[in-house]
């Protein structure tokens, strides 16, 4: 398998799919103060940062958060700014995570929710201190401790929280499905996730059951009981007091999940499997039942690839006649598998976006450790790969053959035979893959 798979790196096999470019997407736009930033893979590829933007006035990066007005506002990425005084009057920057912080922010703490409040750039470095005060609920709390082996700073010049960006929240799209996005007055675009219309929820591109995808609920329960001895009927328990869901998520013979509705609340005695057999489950407290009910129809996406020569990877384009939007998957046409934008040690690498687990388990001496992909006999996408944990760094492994001989596991028993879980089985791993096999990025900004 890890051959195949060298080769196919080193060939860059095309990727499959229907292959054309398309222009008029819904694609991310800076603003004229409040600007996007950018991962640029080696390639040439770019993918937009959506979750910071870097703000001109500032001269920061920020991100989208709560302001004590209630505001979505772009706040800098900074240190804590902390009252030293019983009067919450004095502040002083405290630095434990950025070498040399720009700014500073002092927090308040609302109706148990701590909201940022005050703005400071960062001036020259103070004597350090021991103790700190809080303003909770318009009340100056403390003291408490603070650690004095950090580095202090002065605060020169106070930021008005209302000079910040603020960001609302709209959506696009004239169908069943919406593509929600942030925007400022400034003319900064990006999206921000999709919501179903008809189900009102937030939902994600997901592979459906006889291919395709489909914008599948963010939230759904998974039933682990059943209401009838055969166990065909799968009910959702829920404990008294606690929040009904209203979808279901069964898994359908091929791998893929299913979408229902949740039922009207029943009585009843619980059954759950254990292996092959159905067995009656008294739950103590008895919890509120509902029965999974019809299937939910969920609107489909047109996923096409681009073909841009030249280069690995690949954009994806989803959606349908009315709405179409880059996804968050890119296609490696090395490894003719999506892959995601992930941090590998320092560096940040376009990783697979089906991975596995390894297990690691051993041969009948139980001497030695093999390592194995425990992965379903049936899955909705092709699992290619498995990371393994090891003392110096994660590990990336192409997934092999299925394991010819019985793996054991060292228990308190001995050395006994794995007996995994129903329905799945155990695949071989080739060796560790150079991180530098995939793809990295840099990331810039437009200025």
């Amino acid at each position: 398998m890890s051959a195949r798979l060298a080769i196919a790196l080193a060939l860059g096999l095309g990727a499959c799919g229907d292959n054309r470019h398309i222009d008029d997407l819904f694609e991310p736009v800076s603003g004229s103060r409040l600007k996007l930033e950018w991962h640029l893979y080696e390639d040439g590829t770019r993918q937009a940062e959506t979750a910071a933007f870097y703000d001109l006035d500032v001269h920061a990066r920020c991100t989208p958060q709560r302001w004590i007005d209630d505001v979505i506002r772009c706040v800098p990425i900074a240190e804590d700014a902390i009252y030293l005084d019983p009067t919450c009057e004095s502040l002083v920057g405290r630095a434990q995570t950025i070498e040399k912080p720009t700014h500073f922010i002092a927090h308040d703490t609302v109706a148990g929710t701590t909201l940022p409040a005050r703005l400071f750039r960062a001036g020259p470095t103070t004597t350090p201190v021991t103790q700190r005060y809080e303003l909770r609920d318009g009340e100056c709390v403390g003291p408490f401790s603070t650690p004095s082996d950090l580095t202090y700073y002065q605060l020169v010049a106070e930021i008005a929280g209302w000079d910040l960006i603020a960001l609302r929240d709209d959506e696009v799209g004239a169908g069943r499905l919406a593509l929600a996005y942030r925007a400022t007055d400034d003319g900064l675009r990006v999206p921000s996730g999709l919501r179903d219309r008809d189900l009102d929820l937030p939902c994600t591109p997901t592979p459906g059951a006889g291919g395709g995808f489909r914008c599948a609920p963010t939230e759904a329960a998974t039933p682990s009981t059943f209401r009838d001895p055969a166990c065909e009927q799968a009910v959702i328990t829920v404990p008294d007091g606690a929040a009904v869901p209203t979808i279901a998520m069964l898994a359908d013979p091929s791998g893929c999940a299913r979408y229902h509705a949740v039922g009207g609340e029943v009585t009843g005695p619980l059954y759950r499997r254990d292996g092959e057999a159905c067995t009656r489950v008294t739950p103590t407290p008895p919890p509120r039942q509902f029965p999974v009910a019809a299937e939910l129809e969920l609107p489909i996406l047109e996923r096409t690839i681009e073909d841009t020569p030249g280069r690995r990877l690949q954009r994806i384009i989803l959606g349908d006649d009315e709405l179409r939007f880059v996804d968050d998957r890119l296609h490696d046409t090395a490894t003719r598998a999506d892959c995601l934008r992930r941090s590998s040690g320092e560096v940040t690498r376009c990783l697979p976006a089906v991975i596995a687990s390894a297990t690691r388990l051993r041969p009948r001496s139980c001497a030695v450790e093999v390592l194995v992909a425990e992965i379903p006999q049936h899955t909705c996408e092709r699992i290619g790969f498995a990371t393994a944990i090891t003392e110096e760094q994660p590990t990336i492994h192409a997934i092999g053959d299925r394991a010819a001989d019985t793996l054991y596991q060292l228990t308190g028993g001995g050395c006994l035979p794995y007996p995994g879980a129903p329905g799945n089985e155990l695949r071989t791993l080739g060796p560790p893959i150079a991180p530098e096999t995939f793809p990295a990025a840099v990331r810039y900004g437009e200025r």
